[in-house]
């Protein structure tokens, strides 16, 4: 602080300050400006690369906003919740599965954000099944949560889950808002597209977590009413399979011999091997999949078997690929500044689900955490990178398309809005 007591008069000092003047002077400065205001955001994040991502899209909205609102500090708080990096799971607990761990993880961020009074949003879990763990404990604290990727139905709509959504708020008032549309609008747009692609028999495979078996259920169901026919099913743990579990479940799906294969399932590593076993023994198959087949291009890399046909649903439009809107030109420009390298949509997500918390608090006259959340229910519109983003009242998007994709020699090519 430059502020300082100056003397009066010949050498005079003042003998009294009052005690009031003081604590107002120390909390104005010299120049009469009010001290910063610190705030914490907890952000549950991926880690490795994903997470590299989303972090470098959250600082960039916050180097952005610290321009246009210098009084208001915010300090962001990391929390890898899942992916660890390799020297994370050399120090793991051996007996703790991944699920486990990713559980336990996002449990004790939300309880330590919940128990700091400087924590005024948080921003996460990746998973739906740690959003499960961590919705009843932010929502007792009044704290708003933002959530970029978890898309179970049940946390924000009844009929999918017993006693859900009400068991995540026991407060009785909605404290989360997601990004993205829940998996129902991309499930039953997957049966739409099968229908116009002329697919008549389908095979399905899927894990049995939350993720797959919300797909799977809403994706039957749909083709159920679409008088289509599953001709296949097949149910597995990828964690725990063995090599040749992996090729009974490719001889399952070749001897069905079906139009297409459904794959709801999101298991990373397990999934492309799943994936690339299939491409050698039938190559000509159509796969179709949910978004999570886009994520597992970026995290790993991955090269595809040439012929393999692989189709994907997705909220992200083709303007979140080509940044072609002047809000995603501009921070494709401004992440290339600050990183030496292009974006991807791990990095438009973050920064989207921080501007949206900053964009709250520079408007609101209450910076409190029920402040906060009011400022977000009731905007009528955040400013997105590809456009306003705006919640109804269960905490979901109003804009809920779904697009399909072909992944093309060169990426995703879309092909249909759904």
């Amino acid at each position: 602080m430059r502020c300082v007591l100056s003397s009066l008069g010949n050498g005079f000092v003042l003998p009294l300050v009052p005690a009031l003047f003081l604590a107002f002077a120390l909390l104005l400065g010299c120049d009469g400006e009010p001290e910063p205001t610190r705030l914490k955001v907890v952000i549950s994040s991926p880690g490795g690369s994903m997470g590299d991502s989303y972090r470098q899209g959250i600082n960039a909205a916050i180097t952005e906003w610290r321009e246009n609102a210098p009084s208001l500090q915010i300090e962001p708080v990391y929390r890898e919740t899942l992916f660890l990096r390799r020297g994370q799971r050399r120090q793991q607990d051996p007996a703790e599965s991944p699920w486990e761990r990713a559980l336990r993880l996002e449990r004790e961020t939300a309880e330590a954000a919940a128990a700091d009074p400087e924590v005024v949003a948080y921003i996460g879990p990746g998973m739906s099944e740690q959003a499960k763990i961590s919705l009843p404990i932010l929502n007792r604290a009044g704290i708003p949560q933002i959530s970029t990727t978890a898309t179970w139905p049940g946390l924000t709509e009844a009929g999918f889950g017993p006693g859900e959504p009400g068991m995540y708020y026991p407060s009785g008032r909605t404290h989360f808002f997601r990004l993205v549309p829940h998996d129902g609008y991309q499930a039953t747009a997957a049966a739409r597209w099968c229908i116009e692609m002329g697919y008549e028999r389908i095979f399905v495979v899927h894990s049995s977590g939350v993720y797959s078996l919300g797909y799977v259920g809403i994706f039957t169901e749909a083709i159920n009413d679409a008088d289509l026919e599953i001709i296949g099913h097949y149910s597995w743990n990828p964690h725990s399979a063995s090599p040749e579990e992996l090729l009974k479940v490719v001889e399952s799906i070749v001897e069905a011999s079906p139009d297409v294969l459904y794959l709801a399932d999101n298991s990373g590593r397990h999934t492309v091997r799943l994936l690339e076993e299939l491409g050698a023994r039938a190559p000509q198959l159509p796969v179709m999949a949910p978004d999570y087949l886009m994520r597992i291009e970026y995290r790993w890399r991955w090269t595809r078997p040439p012929q393999l046909t692989l189709l994907t649903t997705s909220p992200s439009s083709p303007e979140h690929f080509q940044w072609s809107t002047p809000g995603g030109s501009d921070f494709r420009e401004r992440f290339v500044d600050l990183y030496l390298r292009e974006p991807d949509l791990e990095a438009a997500k973050g920064y989207d689900a921080m501007s949206i918390v900053l964009h709250a608090l520079t408007g609101a006259t209450d910076r409190s955490r029920e402040g906060l959340m009011e400022a977000i229910r009731s905007s009528e519109g955040h400013p997105g990178l590809f456009g306003s983003i705006a919640f109804d009242r269960s905490g979901d998007p109003r804009e809920t398309s779904i697009y399909g994709y072909r992944l093309g020699e060169s990426g995703w090519v879309h092909e249909v809005t759904l």
